[in-house]
């Protein structure tokens, strides 16, 4: 006879095996011709006291899905990279939301393109970089990462 116990051990680790994982929560605010990215912590909510803050770089996990809120503090941006096919409005005072899985490893520049035409205020064609990488690097990178700024 199979204990009530047993039957939990053995099917409870099939079961989590196969629920989805959560989309990684970031939040991109262009400022000052630069991005600057804040991650989800631990506990998949954005503005706690475990998020992560990484400035230029976007790092981002191949084949898991993302929702990155694109908002500004000083100019109208546009988030955005075309060999990724991402183009999203960031402005002052709105936040807009863009869902994206990375299917592709490898780096892509987030360009610049600041709608009030001061791109000549900036020295370079890119307001960051997107680093698609794999689960295990990105584990490993947010286990090395400092969560108090």
């Amino acid at each position: 006879m199979i204990r009530p116990v047993s039957i939990f051990i053995l099917v409870f680790p099939l079961l989590s095996a196969c629920q989805p994982q959560q989309d990684i929560k970031i939040r991109a605010v262009g400022e000052g011709f630069y991005w600057h990215f804040t991650y989800a912590g631990q506990d998949g909510i954005l503005d706690t006291q475990d998020d992560i803050h990484q400035p230029k770089i976007l790092y981002l996990p191949k084949g898991r899905s993302s929702k990155i809120q694109v908002t500004s503090k000083d100019y109208v941006y546009m988030f955005r990279s075309a060999k990724l096919g991402i183009n999203e409005l960031a402005t002052p005072g709105l936040a807009f939301t863009v869902e994206f899985t990375a299917t592709k490893r490898g780096d892509f520049s987030l360009e610049i393109d600041p709608l009030c035409g001061a791109n000549f205020l900036h020295d370079h064609e890119y307001m960051g970089m997107l680093s698609v990488i794999s689960t295990g690097e990105f584990n490993q990178w947010l286990e090395n990462r400092d969560t108090h700024i």
